[in-house]
C-alpha cells in the first residue's frame, strides 16, 4: 500500500490504545485489499484502531481534522459502540476505520463507478489533495469495565451513555408488559412518540431517528431518539417473526451486563 498522507495521528499509547496509519505493515491483516486504484488512494487516509490491552473496547470515537490551503477547518468522526460482552474491539484486537466507509471503501468487492456513486468518489478523491494537513485522533475509548479515556472534546461520553441506558431501559420496560397486545401497543407508542418529536425538516422515518440520536447535543435528546429507534426494531421483530421471537430478543438484551460509564481521572 502507498504511504499514508496523514500528517499527525495522536494515540492513547499510555492507555494501550494505538491509532495507526492503514499503510503500516503490522496492521496489514486488518486493512481491506483495495479493489481499484481509487480505493488504494483513499486507503492512504484510513487508520487502524489497535487495542493492546486485556480489556475489550465497547465504544470509541475517532476524529479526522482537515485544514485546507486557506486555513479553513472541517472535521469528521466515526463512532462505534457495542455493549454486549466482547465489545467492538476485543482484547489485543484491531479495527479498520475510514471516513469513506459510507461510500463503499473497504467492503472487499469491486464498486461500480457510475452515476451518483462516481460523483461521490470523485469528490472524495479531489477533497484530500486540497488539504494542507490532515489529523486523525482517538478522542474517546470506553473499556468493558466502563472506564472512559481520551480528551472527549466533542462530549460523546454522555451520548454513548444515553444509547446504552436506552437499550437497557427499553428492553426491561417492554418485557414488563403482560400480553402480546400490550407489548405491541407499548413499543408502537414509543416509536410514534419519537417520530412525532423529529424536527420538521427531517423525514418522518426510522433512519431519521438514528441520525437525530447520533447528532444529539445532550443526554436527554439522544435518549429520546435512541429509545424510539430501538422501539422501531422491536416493531420490525414483531412484524417479521411474531411477539414470541421479539420477546426472546428483548430478553437477550436484558441479560447483558451494562457497565457504569465513568471518565478516568
Amino acid at each position: 500500500m502507498s504511504q499514508s498522507f496523514l500528517t499527525e495521528i495522536p494515540s492513547l499509547d499510555s492507555e494501550g490504545i494505538l491509532l495507526l496509519p492503514a499503510s503500516r505493515p503490522e496492521v496489514r491483516d486488518v486493512v481491506p485489499v483495495p479493489q481499484s486504484e481509487e480505493e488504494a488512494v483513499l486507503l492512504r487516509y484510513a487508520v487502524v484502531l489497535k487495542n493492546t490491552t486485556s480489556r475489550a473496547i465497547i465504544a470509541y470515537y475517532v476524529r479526522w481534522r482537515f485544514v485546507d490551503a486557506n486555513g479553513e477547518v472541517t472535521t469528521s468522526g466515526i463512532e462505534g459502540k457495542s455493549f454486549p460482552s466482547g465489545g467492538s474491539i476485543p482484547p489485543h484486537g484491531a479495527k479498520f476505520l475510514s471516513c469513506d466507509s459510507g461510500i463503499g471503501l473497504g467492503r472487499g468487492r469491486p464498486i461500480v463507478m457510475s452515476g451518483r456513486v462516481k460523483d461521490l468518489w470523485d469528490r472524495r478523491l479531489q477533497f484530500y489533495p486540497a488539504q494542507r494537513s490532515i489529523e486523525a485522533s482517538v478522542e474517546l475509548a470506553v473499556f468493558d469495565d466502563g472506564t472512559a479515556v481520551g480528551p472527549d472534546g466533542a462530549g460523546r461520553l454522555p451520548i454513548l451513555k444515553a444509547w446504552m441506558d436506552a437499550e437497557r431501559d427499553f428492553a426491561r420496560m417492554a418485557l414488563a408488559e403482560n400480553s402480546a397486545v400490550s407489548l405491541r401497543q407499548r413499543v408502537q407508542g414509543a416509536l410514534d412518540q419519537g417520530l412525532d418529536a423529529l424536527p420538521r425538516d427531517q423525514p418522518r422515518s426510522i433512519g431519521s431517528l438514528s441520525v437525530q440520536a447520533a447528532a444529539a447535543a445532550s443526554y436527554s435528546e439522544c435518549y429520546k431518539f435512541a429509545t424510539a429507534w430501538l422501539a422501531s426494531n422491536v416493531v420490525r421483530w414483531i412484524n417479521e417473526s411474531g411477539e414470541d421471537r421479539a420477546i426472546d430478543a428483548l430478553a437477550r438484551l436484558t441479560s447483558k451486563s451494562y457497565p457504569v460509564l465513568r471518565k478516568k481521572e
